[in-house]
């Protein structure tokens, strides 16, 4: 398994490398929403327990490891002062991220799944 972080929008996919299944697994963003309509980060958790978190978006299991992806909630409205202060309307930052911080991207946690047996696996 390959783990990777922040690179702005989440995603695990499966890949099939001479017989063997191989996994790719990415957070996307901690600190920021990674999906249309939500407002929290996320986090990859890799772990020795088999059993599912009950807060997981999607996972899966490889060689006895379970990774998933687990929300990371936050106060949206601390964090919108926070960015407001620092990036008034007009700033780079402002035009960059404000949507994002607001709506979420225009992703869904379907588009984040490429495994082979689908949300969970």
């Amino acid at each position: 398994a390959f783990a990777s972080t922040h690179t702005c929008l989440p995603f695990v996919q499966d890949i099939q490398v001479d017989g063997q299944r191989h996994l790719v697994i990415n957070n996307g963003a901690a600190g920021m929403p990674n999906f249309k309509g939500t407002t929290f980060g996320v986090l990859t958790r890799i772990s020795s327990r088999s059993e599912t978190p009950g807060d997981s978006l999607y996972g899966t299991t490889l060689n006895g490891l379970r990774f998933d992806a687990l929300p990371i909630r936050y106060d949206q409205a601390a964090w919108m002062h926070r960015f407001l202060s620092n990036w008034p309307a007009g700033s780079p930052a402002h035009t960059a991220y404000f949507n994002r911080i607001t709506e979420g991207p225009e992703f869904t946690v379907p588009q984040a799944v490429r495994l082979a047996g689908g949300l969970s696996s």
